[in-house]
This record gives C-alpha cells, sequence and structure tokens, in this order.
C-alpha cells in the first residue's frame, strides 16, 4: 500500500475484510473526543483513516431506548474522529448508506446530490453525520448499500423455512463485501481526486425476491423463493423501497465496477474454496 489506512469499527463486517487486505486498526473509543484526539495524533501526515465504528442494526437503532446511543456513535462519534483528524490534517472517509433517502423515487437511481428524506432513525443518523462532514475539508462521503457476505446472505435464507417469501418491494443495489472493499481501497488511494460524495455499490438493483433468486441459482438447488408483494407497517421499521444508487459517477472516475450477479458468484465460489482449505 502506498499510504497507510486505518480503519475504526474494524472488527465489523467491512472492517474484518480490510484488515484482511493491509489496513491497520485504529483502536478508539470514537464517543470519547479526548481519546480520540489523542489516537489520532499519533498518526502520520499522509496517513487516511477510514471512519466505520457505528449502529448500523436497523431495528436497535429505531428502538427509543437505544435513541440516545445512535447519536452518541454515529454523529458525535463521527464528529470526534473528523475534528481530531482535521486538526492534524488527516483525511477521513466516512460510510453512509442508501437509507438516508426515502426510497420512493420508483424510477431511476439516486444520484450522489438527490434530496435525502430519511424514513428511520439509521438513515436520520447518517443524514446528520454527512452534513457534519461538509464543514471540515478533510472529510469525505462514501454511500453504498447492502454489504453481502456468503454467510449474511444463506442466514437470511435458511433461518427461514423451506421456500422462505422474499419481498419484491425493497430494492438494493446488493454488493459483495470483498468487491466493495476493492471500490473502498482504490478510492482512498485516489482520495484527494474524489469529489466530497459518491456512491460505491453493484452496477445494477434489484429486489430482495429476485437476489435470492440469483443467489439460489449459485448453488443449483431445488430450493426455491416466493415474492412478497405487501409491505408490512405495523410493528415494522421503515426502510426505504427502491434505494437503489446511482454509481455512473464512479464509473468515470474508473473506479472498480461489478454486477450483483458477479458479486454472488464470486461469493459463493470463495466461500467453496474456503470450505476445501
Amino acid at each position: 500500500m502506498n499510504k497507510n489506512i486505518y480503519v475504526t469499527g474494524y472488527k465489523g463486517r467491512l472492517g474484518s475484510v480490510l484488515m484482511e487486505l493491509g489496513c491497520s486498526r485504529l483502536e478508539v473509543d470514537v464517543t470519547d473526543p479526548i481519546a480520540t484526539s489523542r489516537a489520532i495524533s499519533k498518526l502520520k501526515v499522509g496517513d487516511l483513516i477510514v471512519h466505520l465504528a457505528a449502529a448500523s442494526d436497523i431495528d436497535w437503532c429505531e428502538a427509543p431506548e437505544n435513541k440516545e446511543t445512535v447519536i452518541a456513535v454515529n454523529v458525535r462519534g463521527a464528529f470526534n474522529v473528523v475534528k481530531a483528524a482535521n486538526d492534524e490534517g488527516i483525511p477521513v472517509v466516512l460510510l453512509s448508506s442508501n437509507h438516508v433517502f426515502s426510497g420512493k423515487k420508483w424510477f431511476g437511481k439516486y444520484k450522489e446530490l438527490h434530496k435525502q428524506t430519511s424514513v428511520n432513525n439509521y438513515g436520520l443518523s447518517k443524514h446528520v453525520m454527512e452534513a457534519m462532514a461538509t464543514a471540515f475539508p478533510n472529510a469525505k462521503v462514501v454511500r453504498s448499500s447492502y454489504l453481502a457476505t456468503y454467510a449474511r446472505v444463506a442466514g437470511s435464507f435458511f433461518r427461514k423455512e423451506d421456500n422462505p417469501v422474499f419481498p419484491t418491494f425493497f430494492k438494493r443495489n446488493f454488493t459483495y463485501i470483498n468487491h466493495f472493499a476493492e471500490m473502498l481501497l482504490a478510492y482512498c488511494h485516489r482520495f484527494s481526486e474524489m469529489p466530497k460524495f459518491l456512491h460505491l455499490a453493484s452496477s445494477d438493483g434489484m429486489s430482495w425476491y429476485k437476489y435470492m433468486q440469483v443467489f439460489l441459482s449459485a448453488h443449483d438447488t431445488a430450493y426455491d423463493v416466493f415474492p412478497n408483494k405487501k409491505y408490512r407497517s405495523d410493528g415494522f421499521t421503515p426502510r426505504p423501497k427502491n434505494a437503489v444508487l446511482s454509481v455512473s459517477l464512479s464509473k468515470k472516475l474508473g473506479l472498480p465496477q461489478y454486477t450483483i450477479r458477479d458479486g454472488v458468484y464470486d461469493m459463493c465460489s470463495d466461500w467453496l474454496m474456503e470450505r476445501r482449505s
């Protein structure tokens, strides 16, 4: 690597992949501004921080008793990292989400500067984080969508009964997490060329129902899935429906591009190789 990339939240799904790819851990409680400042002051000019530490479980973030923690981690924690890094002249990449959008855009995809109207607490916390980032010259924002691992996708299927039902009304860029890590590192090494906001995700989008069909087709299995066309409302955390991100800008910038099918087949292939090793 031609620069040291430090990662907060390095124990999470994406953080763990970045560790395997040679990034360094930034071990700090981001909700503690003094500790955060002290940790970042030890970095060198030329280093870069990828800030991943966040509360990201949609249902957990929506619970009233967790509201203060969501604000403390997702908003104040991000501020503490960006402020301390700005004082040291160190750039920061903030990871955001398609949950900043309402999902009511039935035609086309969301571009970087599309109006934000979050429908849940998680999306709102990321919305506020993004607004904070605009005040600091050292911070830039990468938005993505569902980051898929084999365990995460298979778990959503096999936790259910045989031939389960998946919604047709939630549309996403389902991105294999290893592909996203590749995109993100390419972005980091060209940080100075990147815009303030950028979408990094699969180059296409589809519904949860279609995605699970693609996933099962990669297994040549007798299992099947069925479409669910009825949106739940009572007791269900709101989620953006059509939240597919446009990645036309990242393509124009020459960053790696993958389709959802690329991601599914590479994900399943990697999983098989790991089982055999």
